[in-house]
Formats: C-alpha cells, structure tokens, sequence
C-alpha cells in the first residue's frame, strides 16, 4: 500500500461513476491509515530497542 504509485485523488476527480468514486476514496483512507501505522510501529520499534 505505501509503495502504490497511484494516484488516488485523481483517479477520484476523474472517476466515471459512483463505484470508481467508492473506491478512490476507500484507497485513499486505506494509504493514510498506513502511513499512520507505519510511524507509529517506526515509534514503538524506537522505544523498544532504546539503550
């Protein structure tokens, strides 16, 4: 998921229909959740392997 190159919100803006439109917008919430995961595990590996 963070390495998809697409271009969700402009596949958004472009979409044709009411399904592409769904879509779009559930991949774009799906990319912000990772790129929220991936800092907080970045975070907690941190503390975890803190000397």
């Amino acid at each position: 998921m963070l390495e998809d190159p697409t271009d969700w919100r402009k596949k958004l803006k472009e979409a044709a229909n009411e399904d592409e439109k769904i879509t779009a917008v559930k991949m774009i919430s799906l990319k912000r959740l990772a790129v929220s995961a991936r800092e907080n595990l970045d975070d907690v590996f941190k503390a975890l392997t803190a000397k």
